[in-house]
């Protein structure tokens, strides 16, 4: 289905794409253009004995592990779907229209640019699709880089692309098709000749990513939180997926959270951060919540996480930033979502696997506080007595200093194993 460069990811343009055979004649399909109406692209393509007409996904993202080719003649999909949600996305994309607004803004002349698709309903997927800006960048740094993104990313662009098409939805879950965008999109690429898109994972490895490139903040080293006197916590909330099935419930869970720990820590700061219309917090609750994101909230939001030693959430793309930044993370899991909790959390390209187990805690969305309590501590006041036990940057092989480590261990109060 695809030929791109065998040694990476490369630029797709029609000729990449490989459409396969009619199935209705068998005869081969011939390609038609690229399009853009909504939260993937697609590519025409038609067969020359029959005239059946298809609609094939571009090999990127999740269209990379389960490509969608429909005939749109027939009005059904071919082969069988390996992710069903990416499928059924498509489905409720052919049934429904959306409205949007298209603002194309580029900041300098542009020659052969490649696109690099970020539109998706699901913010996590939108800002994995945006990770991959430098990466092209770097390696294709004569061919300007215009992100496709929706308004909320606008916060996100780094440094060194060429402009950007923001594409905001009037209402709708941003999963219908878009004649606007759709249109607009065929306008550019006819504008500029050579257009080709970025292909992309659904998740980039750490190792091309520079977090701070994207939010503006740098990351907490987790050195520097030794033998810190008041250690942060902080609990991302959301008004969706909430732990414990409801608001009501969350708000409980998150109280009972706060004064147990602060019952065994009176000193640490406890705050409750995220995107949330919520107003039912005591006067005692320190929070920071906005009821929509931005430049200057999502700046804010990310530096709280840069500063908490601990940041507590339920699974989902809310977990992205906080993992990116914060010391340490302890997700809370629903039952159906084990399959995928890993994906939800950024590990940092200097996190080795010991550390990566260490900072980064899953557990059940039903665990009692309590555990949830235990597990907070370890990761706030041990993380000293990790990094000098193993597994920390200060024990690789190259890099030991025995007597600095000794001198570390003894400054540590009631150090033990």
């Amino acid at each position: 289905m695809i030929a791109s460069p065998s040694n990476g990811l490369g630029p797709l343009g029609p000729e990449d794409i490989d459409a396969g055979d009619c199935a209705r004649c068998g005869t081969g399909l011939k390609m038609g253009k690229l399009r853009v109406p909504g939260h993937r692209v697609l590519a025409d393509a038609t067969c020359p004995q029959c005239s059946d007409e298809y609609f094939i996904d571009v090999p990127s993202s999740f269209a990379l592990l389960s490509p969608v080719r429909y005939c749109h003649t027939q009005q059904r999909h071919l082969g069988a779907a390996i992710l069903p949600f990416w499928q059924n996305w498509f489905d409720k994309m052919m049934e429904a229209q959306a409205e949007v607004e298209v603002e194309i803004n580029l900041g300098k002349a542009v020659e052969r640019p490649l696109l690099l698709h970020c539109l998706d309903p699901i913010f996590g997927h939108a800002l994995k699709r945006l990770f991959h800006a430098d990466a092209y960048m770097k390696r294709y740094p004569e061919r300007p880089l215009i992100p496709l993104i929706a308004p909320w990313l606008q916060s996100f662009l780094p440094e060194g692309i060429a402009g950007a098409i923001t594409v905001k939805w009037k209402g709708g879950s941003g999963l219908g098709w878009s004649r606007e965008l759709d249109n607009r999109m065929a306008a550019f690429i006819q504008q500029y000749p050579g257009t080709e898109f970025c292909q992309t994972v659904p998740s980039l490895a750490s190792e091309d990513i520079d977090i701070s490139r994207f939010s503006g903040v740098q990351p907490m080293e987790r050195s520097s939180g030794r033998n810190r006197a008041r250690p942060t916590v902080c609990y991302v909330w959301r008004d969706t997926r909430c732990w414990g099935g409801s608001i009501e419930a969350q708000l409980e869970n998150v109280q009972q959270l706060r004064r147990q720990l602060l019952s065994e820590t009176p000193d640490m700061r406890f705050v409750v951060a995220g995107i949330s219309s919520s107003d039912r917090w005591d006067d005692e609750t320190e929070f920071l919540l906005f009821e929509k994101p931005g430049p200057e909230q999502d700046r804010q939001l990310n530096l709280l996480y840069s500063q908490s030693d601990v940041v507590i959430g339920g699974h989902g793309s809310n977990m992205i930033l906080p993992s990116a930044h914060a010391g340490g993370t302890v997700e809370l899991v629903p039952p159906k979502r084990w399959h995928n909790a890993w994906t939800a959390s950024f590990f940092r390209s200097d996190c080795s696997p010991a550390e990566a187990v260490f900072y980064h805690r899953y557990l059940p969305d039903t665990t009692d506080i309590g555990t949830i309590c235990d597990v907070v501590h370890v990761i706030s006041g041990f993380a000293p007595r990790f990094d000098l036990l193993g597994g920390g940057d200060n024990t690789r092989f190259e890099r030991v200093d025995a007597g600095r480590l000794t001198a570390e261990a003894a400054s540590l109060p009631g150090f033990r194993p």
